[in-house]
């Protein structure tokens, strides 16, 4: 044992950890169990008992032809020195950390041999097999800490290890540096949205057939954007393309592709879902300038059903439908505009909000007919229906000046039926990922969300980090 180690007096019973991942050592001694007494100037806290460390005494095994010399202190000797003639000069111990056992942290203290050359005094030692020698870590080691990484913050794969984060992050770093830099080919269909993580916003390509996660760019600009796409090789092979509504990605999409685009089914039903929240606030402003005075609902408030409001008629139980059967019934006892005068028939009360949600109602059915030419025809009449009522027309003429300029590609769905839903899902596990690791830069960002939901490298093999 080196000195400074406090060895229990009891020992391990004999291991055999050797195989994959470690080949050429072998164990020359008897494990013992080592306490790690925490540094600093300050004493350790009253009743805080030190870390145990499980130390395995190893020796170098492998063939004579095959063993290796380096230089111990770089700059040391003659430059262009072939230390041909050298002679012994001791050993050395060196610690290695291996894959905790028991819940604890297992290092290997390896001895190795040095010489001496004779010609320029340069001190040569053995090379170790199966360790990274820079991170003092066995390969099987480097391993499981570049695949925990991958799932877990750096901190928590240090903590599950046995190791410093800092010793985490650089081997991650190392491996996600040898990563291909981007991709030149893409899948028959793909799904393009935008997100902020890291503290701006990426562009992003995903494969919603195959579940996974093509690349993710630095920003959203239109040369970076563009750069990309140049950058495949296959652009006549892409079948679909969804996307939102965004201006810039619809021109590079028809520019670049010759597949179908379509309009994601989201980012037509969310203008609608405002345009029915802008109604009822209507409904709310003119029930507060008659204070209330609603026939048999004295003070009643329609934004307390605000939630049912916004969500399908299918999906309403009885309860949920009679309240909303009640606020549709509410009417006006005053005028809106001058004391005195009866109420103009048009007015924004309960036969108004049912409208609105009638037509909120039929816009989303469309996507649920079986054909285009079904989708198109309805899409006419209602885009008629809404702007033939002047309150209608007033609120939901976003959606429907949308809807009419847009209607080609959104019509486009029912090729495939194909959404941006597995694009927003997705979404969300990035920024679990940015969420889980506080401060995390976009290089290291960017490289776990591809190893971890792309096709770089075996997704049956990370489920068991």
């Amino acid at each position: 044992m080196l000195p400074g180690d406090n060895v229990l007096v009891r020992h391990m019973k004999q291991v055999c950890l050797f195989g994959e991942g470690v080949e050429g050592l072998r164990q020359s001694g008897k494990p013992s169990v080592v306490r790690i007494m925490p540094r600093g100037p300050k004493p350790a806290k009253r009743g805080r008992q030190p870390k145990l460390r499980d130390l395995i005494p190893c020796r170098i095994d492998v063939p004579n032809d095959q063993i290796g010399w380096r230089a111990a202190v770089k700059d040391r000797g003659v430059a262009g020195c072939e230390h041909a003639s050298t002679h012994g000069h001791g050993s050395v111990p060196f610690d290695v950390a291996d894959l905790p056992r028991n819940r604890r942290s297992l290092h290997l203290r390896i001895q190795r041999a040095r010489r001496k050359c004779t010609a320029c005094g340069a001190i040569l030692v053995q090379t170790i097999p199966s360790v990274d020698e820079a991170h003092a870590i066995t390969m099987r080691m480097r391993h499981d800490i570049f695949y925990t990484a991958i799932k877990h913050p750096f901190e928590q794969a240090a903590g599950m290890l046995g190791v410093d984060a800092r010793k985490v992050e650089d081997v991650f770093s190392e491996h996600a540096a040898m990563l291909p830099p981007t991709v030149t080919k893409l899948p028959k269909v793909i799904c393009i949205d935008e997100t902020d993580l890291a503290g701006d916003f990426r562009f992003i390509c995903y494969d919603p057939v195959g579940g996974t996660i093509v690349d993710i760019l630095p920003d959203m600009t239109q040369a970076t954007i563009e750069a990309f796409f140049r950058g495949i090789t296959n652009r006549l092979e892409v079948e679909t393309v969804v996307s939102d509504m965004r201006a810039e990605y619809l021109e590079m999409v028809t520019r670049f592709f010759t597949a179908a685009l379509v309009i994601d089914r989201y980012h037509v039903v969310e203008p609608v879902n405002r345009a029915m929240a802008k109604a009822r606030g209507r409904v709310v402003a003119a029930f507060k300038r008659e204070k209330g005075k609603g026939s048999g609902e004295k003070g009643f408030k329609v934004r307390s059903v605000d939630h049912l409001l916004g969500r399908r008629w299918a999906r309403l139980d009885k309860a949920q439908r009679a309240e909303l059967a009640r606020i549709w019934k509410l009417r006006f006892t005053g005028d809106l505009l001058e004391h005195g005068k009866p109420a103009p028939l048009e007015v924004a009360d309960g036969r108004y909000l049912c409208r609105a949600y009638r037509l909120k109602e039929d816009l989303q059915e469309v996507y649920e007919l079986k054909s285009a030419d079904d989708a198109r025809a309805a899409l006419h009449g209602l885009i008629a229906r809404g702007r033939a009522d002047p309150l209608l027309r007033a609120d939901f003429e976003d959606a429907l000046n949308l809807i009419e300029n847009h209607g080609e590609l959104i019509l486009n769905f029912y090729k495939d039926r194909r959404t941006n839903g597995f694009a927003e899902g997705m979404n969300r596990c990035l920024k679990q990922i940015e969420a889980s690791q506080i401060g995390i830069g976009f290089d290291h960002l960017r490289a776990k969300s591809r190893l971890r939901y792309g096709t770089l490298i075996d997704r049956e093999a990370l489920k068991a980090y």
